[in-house]
């Protein structure tokens, strides 16, 4: 994702927004790196979250508390002035897209042909 993130940034160059930047930050702005790798690294620990946690209540929490850090941290980017609310939502778009494909090849080459395995037994 963050590779693909760095293609994507070089493609568009869009420039940071012209404010005073309450942090540093160098670089395109479109779409949003930290946006990127957050809702790909929060989202990989929900599918696993999904697949491994049995009970309901613990996995509808964890689900809540994890959804929650890319939210914050997507906000903190554009509070700090380092990017648009458009940078964020397209980091958060990538970053979903990203573990979608995963786990589309998750489910179809392991946990599909572990199903059938059983169903046949």
């Amino acid at each position: 994702a963050n590779c693909y993130n760095w293609i994507i940034k070089h493609a568009v160059e869009r420039h940071r927004p012209t404010v005073h930047h309450l942090v540093y930050a160098d670089g395109y702005s479109f779409p949003s790196g930290h946006s990127v790798g957050s809702a790909a690294l929060f989202g990989v620990l929900i599918i696993l979250t999904i697949l491994l946690i049995k009970s309901k209540f613990w996995k509808t929490l964890l689900i809540m508390i994890l959804a929650l850090f890319p939210i914050l941290i997507g906000y903190t980017r554009i509070f700090v002035h380092v990017h648009y609310p458009s940078d964020v939502f397209g980091g958060w778009i990538e970053g979903i897209t990203f573990v979608l494909l995963g786990y589309s090849f998750l489910y179809h080459f392991y946990i599909e042909p572990k199903m059938l395995e059983k169903s046949q037994k």
